[in-house]
Parts: C-alpha cells; sequence; structure tokens
C-alpha cells in the first residue's frame, strides 16, 4: 500500500518534493519542524472535532525556499501542505523585527535591542537570504524572542487554518471536479474552468475563516486556567493580543508587497490582491467588535485592526529600509475596491459558486 508521505511526495515532486526533516542533519532543525507538525495536527484535530465529516488530513512539508501553502485531494485522500521556506522565512523576518528596538516597543523591554541597519538581502525565499547571507538574529530581550516565535506561529497556523478552510468549505473537492490534478497553492495561478473572481471568492472565504479562528482562539486563551503570556506582565489583554494576531498576518501579507490595485483587471486575477485581503482582514476583525464570532470579540475597539495593519506597515519599513505604504491598502478602501470586494461577498452569498461548492463541503 501506498504510504501518504509518498502520494505527498508525488504530488509535490516538481515543487521540490517532500522535506524529509530525519535527514536534515540539523537536530534542532529536525525538532522546529516536528514541533510545527505537532501544532498544525492539532489544529486540523480542532477541526474534525467540530466538524466529524471532515475526514483524516496529512499534513507534511514541500522542500523548497519560498513562503507558500498548498491543499490538494489525491486517491480520495487529502493533503496540506507547508513549504520550508514559509517556516524559514517567517522566522528570520519576526525575529529581525523584535531585535530591533524600534518595532512593537510595547512588548517586552525594547531597551536592550538596537537600532538595525535595513535588511538589504530581504526577499520572501528563505533560501535566496540564506545565500545572501543572512543569518537568524535573535533577540537580546528574552520576552521579545519569544514573542517573535509566537508571531511566527500566528502567521504559519493563519497559512495552515487557510488550507483547512479550502478543504472542509469544498473549495478544494470543487476544484478537483474541474481538474483532477489540481493542487491548490496560495502563490500560484490555478488552472481550471472556474472563472477568476470566482477563485477570489474561495480565497476570501478561507482568509475570513482562518482569520476568525484565529481571532477564536485567542479568545479562549483567557479561559484557561493560569492563562499567561511574557510579555503581557499584567495579564493577557484580549484587544492587545487580537492586535498581536493581526499584526502577525498582515506582516505576512505585506512582505508581498502593496502593489497599487487601481487601473488593473482584478478579475483577470486567480487570487485578490494582497491589500484587498488585509483590507477583508480588517472588515472581518470589525463584524468581531460588531457581535458576529466569538462573544468576547466584541470588547475589541473597532480600531484595533487597522492600527495593527499600520503597525505593520512601520516595522515592514523598518527592516527593509523602504518608506511606508499605503497605497495599495488606500485603493482597497476607495469605491473601486469596496465594489471588487462586494462583487466576491456577492458572488459567494448569492451566487451559484456557494451551490456548486456546497456539496463538496464537510461542515
Amino acid at each position: 500500500m501506498v504510504s501518504p508521505e509518498e502520494i505527498f511526495h508525488a504530488a509535490v515532486l516538481d515543487r521540490g518534493g517532500r522535506f524529509n526533516r530525519e535527514q536534515s542533519g540539523d537536530d534542532a532543525i529536525a525538532r522546529g519542524f516536528t514541533s510545527l507538525e505537532a501544532d498544525a495536527q492539532e489544529l486540523i484535530d480542532s477541526a474534525r472535532h467540530l466538524n466529524p465529516n471532515l475526514p483524516p488530513i496529512h499534513f507534511d512539508f514541500v522542500y523548497t525556499g519560498v513562503i507558500n501553502a498548498l491543499a490538494f485531494e489525491r486517491q480520495r485522500r487529502l493533503f496540506i501542505g507547508l513549504t520550508t521556506g514559509a517556516f524559514a522565512a517567517l522566522r528570520i523576518i519576526f525575529s529581525r523585527m523584535l531585535a530591533d528596538s524600534r518595532v512593537m516597543t510595547q512588548r517586552g523591554n525594547s531597551s536592550l535591542e538596537e537600532e538595525l541597519e535595513p535588511l538589504a538581502a530581504f526577499s520572501t525565499n528563505a533560501q535566496m537570504m540564506h545565500e545572501a547571507g543572512v543569518q537568524l538574529m535573535r533577540p537580546k530581550c528574552e520576552i521579545r524572542a519569544a514573542f517573535a516565535d509566537w508571531l511566527t506561529g500566528q502567521a504559519m497556523m493563519f497559512l495552515i487554518g487557510h488550507e483547512i478552510a479550502h478543504l472542509l468549505h469544498g473549495h478544494i473537492g470543487y476544484l478537483t471536479s474541474l481538474n483532477s490534478s489540481s493542487i491548490h497553492s496560495e502563490l500560484d495561478a490555478v488552472r481550471g474552468e472556474a472563472g477568476n473572481v470566482e477563485l477570489q471568492a474561495l480565497e476570501m472565504d478561507a482568509d475570513q475563516r482562518s482569520f476568525i479562528s484565529r481571532l477564536g482562539s485567542a479568545s479562549l486563551t483567557l479561559d484557561l486556567p493560569n492563562a499567561r503570556l511574557p510579555w503581557f506582565p499584567n495579564g493577557i489583554d484580549l484587544a492587545g493580543m487580537v492586535f498581536d494576531v493581526s499584526f502577525a498576518i498582515h506582516s505576512m501579507f505585506r512582505m508581498f508587497g502593496d502593489q497599487a490595485i487601481a487601473g488593473f483587471d482584478l478579475g483577470m486575477r486567480t487570487h485578490p490582491p494582497f491589500a484587498l485581503r488585509r483590507a477583508a482582514l480588517i472588515i472581518t476583525g470589525a463584524m468581531g467588535s460588531d457581535g458576529y464570532g466569538p462573544e468576547n470579540l466584541k470588547r475589541v475597539p473597532r480600531p484595533t485592526y487597522r492600527d495593527s495593519a499600520i503597525a505593520a506597515e512601520h516595522a515592514h519599513s523598518i527592516y527593509t529600509g523602504m518608506p511606508p505604504s499605503f497605497g495599495g491598502m488606500n485603493e482597497a478602501f476607495s469605491i473601486y475596491g469596496r465594489e471588487h470586494l462586494k462583487k466576491i461577498a456577492d458572488l459567494w452569498s448569492t451566487g451559484s459558486l456557494k451551490d456548486r461548492v456546497a456539496s463538496f463541503r464537510f461542515d
């Protein structure tokens, strides 16, 4: 019988193949990936607990330097893959952020850090940064170092949760029915019979589900006995924790640029521009403050979600040395951007897409 690992490796071979951490030659790296796999499996198990019809999902790693995540179906089995580059690059960037005294000064003792020179070799490809001599720089403050690891985890759990949503909500089943060999990933065009705006609607749905899941996890943390995070010395502050979750996700999206959207035919894209996705996160968060989602989120001020996006922009400016840029975000909230967001939302809520996907859902 062919193992899930073998099926996974064959499916992603043209993307770098399966990463065999047992043969990495570095015990620390192997332990890091083993810990991340355990966190991913816990997230998958939680989704299956809430949705018993969800079949088992095999989680694994793709050996490539780029930041990406993917989901697919093969031989009636479900798979989620996270690239090794996502683990490495996000860890490098968030550690670099917190090692700078100007970033997230409210977390830990930022006075122990220094003002760092811009990261000239910044890339969303971890292998390219490694070849350029970029090394992991840990914050001097132990609390800030732990916080950097926590932010990295939040960004990766959002990526994995996004792929879980694609499987849970029937997106992968639907796309596989159009193209049996398709692999849906976050940075690649998906070639099928579905229209591009339909694909964007699936992306936005997965983003929303994963973001709400991250916010819900933050909310539940308050209910845990003796819950403690060292960067909240006076007790966990829900609004502060939601700010940090949002900051992690906005920071990850911001790594891919702030491309202007005006003048582009948005319907020709298979994925929504990152600025639109970030705008949708702010809107989703504001809906939580208005009573949608976990009850605790009503206590989170609406500006928290906007302010976290601004903080992510300033952090990006500091570690890249580039001026802050809000052009893409401003256009996302323009009439043009809002009309496109509404078009996507209407397609999912009132169009035939939701009906066509429904038979593939597991929730």
